[in-house]
């Protein structure tokens, strides 16, 4: 079962790249805010599947310097590019533009 609730994929003021947890709180959700201001941190998750039952979010907690796309090429090769003009293509019949944001892919 998956250790974590949400996930990013980032690299700390040392330069090193770490799948973590990042730490907020109700009123202190909005990850980009954080992220903005300067305070956002994670804590690390450790081992190389973030999906895979062994992978465990410990107590070790970093700063946030760069934010990252969650996944790797290598952990999902499928998926060749993310994304859609959400407000271009909510104007055709097919889309209903909703407040909540999603991630498409085609394949």
């Amino acid at each position: 079962m998956i250790s974590w609730s949400r996930l990013i994929r980032f690299s700390s003021a040392d330069g090193t790249i770490h799948n973590g947890e990042p730490i907020v709180t109700p009123e202190t959700d909005d990850i980009g805010k954080l992220f903005k201001s300067g305070g956002l941190k994670a804590r690390i998750i450790k081992g190389d599947d973030v999906f895979a039952d062994d992978a465990k979010v410990t107590d070790k907690v970093v700063d946030v310097k760069t934010l990252l796309g969650p996944l790797t090429v290598e952990q999902v090769p499928i998926i060749r590019c993310v994304g859609l003009n959400y407000m271009k293509h909510s104007s055709s019949p097919v889309h209903v533009y909703e407040r909540v944001k999603l991630i498409l892919w085609y394949s």
